[in-house]
Formats: structure tokens, C-alpha cells, sequence
């Protein structure tokens, strides 16, 4: 039970793979390496423990919300192509999930006409693909490897991603993903029942790997705090904020955040009609976290009483950040 505020990181990555051109970075103490993943990670780590030092905790909970790396040499000239992305963030690094452009769902052979590519090795219950504003039907070889939700059992954070769609889209799959995360909170006695509307989108969300058990009582250890990602034309998260404003209050997201840095009063986490929106501008070369302290509410679940964004370049990493995992990991 959540009695008092507790805090938990979200950290966001464009990073590549590679820490810097195919001939650099040798191995973790060479002056060439430049960013990429391992870093990030490395980055991460250290202040998980940095920021736990304040609540008498070894190391504060995180979420890493990693985007696929599509675009480098590295991918392009490696054999496995897309699918190098499992090898490295699942196989080597552990990651649990990613994101992409719903592009990625028509970039293997067997789903295009165009795409000769196989990447059916990126596909993986292991690490499913994130994306919430696209219906994939079973005929589409991804259909048992996506999620529209991703519950984050360490955090404890219900997050959500909206990529490169129209607001036809995103506004109701927002609303679907959002009504089905207070289904949860219900169903597990973390809030009590409302009279919430339903449609038929929140039922789509229920293919969402989380397990829910009906309880009487309230109780804080089964709640989800809902996040959503926006990534999107900058004129498009302007009317999709005020829609989720509108929203009544137990179906809104705690946190909304551009990845497009579409508005530049929320470059600094701001509340706005008891939702947090956030709007970094993110890129490929810095690191980018969201601390969140939260509460408990018996009627509204989960709350998001502060958030604190922190960034800073990849490159170089300090010294005191290269732990032994980062090493292992330097690629």
C-alpha cells in the first residue's frame, strides 16, 4: 500500500545501437565513443542510484522506452537488418519492449509486396513492439507480437504510445488504452468501481499481457499509472491534448509527453487540467528522464504529484558512469 509518495523514473531513447561509427569505439575507455545505447543505459543506472539516495532506496524503479534503430549504417550493413534490434536490446541489454513507426508493421516480406527483407527474428514475445493508434489484424505476421499497453510491473507506469497517425486515430485509441487501464485499477480493488462508459476500442486493449483478479477492497499494490507518448505533427498534439482534457477526470492520462517538442511552454513538465504535459524535443544524442513521485488515491488510484526532467548528452560519459554492465555492453 502506498501510504506515502514514492518515486519512479521514465527514461525515453533515440539512441543508436552503435556509441559511434562502424571503426570507433573499440571498447569502453576509447575517447572515440560517442553515445549510442549502452550509454544511455549506463546514464540511466546511475541515476536510478543517484536519485534513490533521497528515499533511502539502493536504486529508484525505472521504465526505459526504447525506439527502434532504423535508420544507421550499423543496421544497414549488418546481416540481420532490422533484427540486429533483438539482438541487442533484448539479447544483450534485456529490454522488454520497444517503439517504432507503424511502418515497421509492413517492413517484413511476408506482410508487403514491397519489402523483401525477413525481420521475423526482431519479432519476440520477449520484446514486443509498442503501438497503441494501430489496430494489426491477425493477418499481419505482427499480430502476436505487439501491445497496445505496456504494463510495467517495476514502475508500476501503463504506458501508452501514439506514433505518426492522424487525429482520427489517436484521440479514440488514446481514450480506448485509458478506459481499459481503469478497467485494470478496477478489476485488481485498486480504485473503486466507476460508472465508466466502455466502447468497443477498450476491448481491443485487452489483449494487453497484465493478469487482473476482482477484489472488494482498495488496495494501492495493483494500480497502474497511466503515461502516453504522442509522437506526432505538432499541430495534431495541440487538438490532442485538448481532447484528453476534456476527458472526464478518472479516464485521464497522469502524463502526456511530445516526443516532437511540438510546444515550447512544456519543454519543462507542466500541469495542466491535473494532466502533467511534457514536450522535449527528443533526438538521438542525449539522455532524457522523467522523474515521477507519486501517490495513492482510493478513488482516483495511482496520482502524479511531481515530475522533474532531467537531460544531458550522451557524450562523452563520465567516468563514474562506466559500471561494469556499460562495459559489457559497449558496443
Amino acid at each position: 500500500m502506498l501510504n506515502t509518495t514514492t518515486a519512479v523514473l521514465l527514461a525515453t531513447s533515440w539512441a543508436p545501437l552503435l556509441s559511434g561509427l562502424l571503426h570507433q569505439c573499440l571498447n569502453a575507455d576509447d575517447p572515440s565513443c560517442n553515445g549510442g545505447v549502452a550509454a544511455f543505459s549506463a546514464m540511466l543506472r546511475h541515476h536510478s542510484k543517484l536519485e534513490a539516495q533521497d528515499n533511502q532506496n539502493d536504486a529508484l524503479p525505472f521504465a526505459h522506452i526504447q525506439l527502434l534503430d532504423k535508420d544507421s549504417a550499423f543496421v544497414h550493413m549488418h546481416p540481420l537488418g532490422l533484427s540486429v534490434n533483438r539482438l541487442i536490446l533484448n539479447g544483450l541489454m534485456g529490454l522488454d519492449v520497444f517503439a517504432s513507426s507503424p511502418s515497421i508493421l509492413l517492413q517484413n516480406n511476408l506482410d508487403s509486396g514491397v519489402s523483401s527483407q525477413d525481420i521475423s527474428y526482431l519479432q519476440t514475445h520477449d520484446m514486443p513492439l509498442l503501438i497503441s493508434n494501430v489496430g494489426v489484424p491477425p493477418s499481419n505476421s505482427w499480430h502476436p507480437y505487439t501491445k497496445a499497453v505496456h504494463f510495467d510491473t517495476e514502475t508500476r507506469l501503463a504506458i501508452l504510445s501514439l506514433a505518426m497517425s492522424t487525429e482520427e486515430l489517436n484521440v479514440p485509441a488514446a481514450m480506448g488504452g485509458l478506459r481499459y487501464v481503469r478497467k485494470v485499477n478496477e478489476e485488481n480493488g485498486c480504485v473503486k468501481p466507476s460508472s465508466s462508459y466502455h466502447t468497443l476500442l477498450s476491448d481491443y486493449f485487452s489483449h494487453s499481457n497484465v493478469t487482473t483478479s476482482r477484489v472488494e477492497e482498495t488496495d494501492s499494490s495493483n494500480c497502474w499509472l497511466p503515461i502516453v507518448y504522442h509522437s506526432d505533427k505538432g499541430d495534431q498534439f495541440e487538438s490532442f491534448l485538448e481532447a484528453m482534457r476534456a476527458l472526464p477526470r478518472h479516464h485521464r492520462p497522469a502524463m502526456i509527453i511530445d516526443t516532437a517538442g511540438s510546444l515550447q511552454e512544456y519543454e519543462e513538465p507542466t500541469l495542466v487540467d491535473g494532466i502533467w504535459v511534457a514536450s522535449p524535443r527528443l533526438n538521438s544524442r542525449t539522455f532524457f528522464q522523467h522523474k515521477l513521485e507519486m501517490s495513492y488515491d482510493a478513488v482516483f488510484g495511482l496520482q502524479l504529484d511531481y515530475v522533474e526532467f532531467i537531460s544531458a548528452p550522451l557524450s562523452p560519459l563520465p567516468d563514474e558512469m562506466k559500471d561494469e554492465t556499460y562495459r559489457s555492453e559497449i558496443l
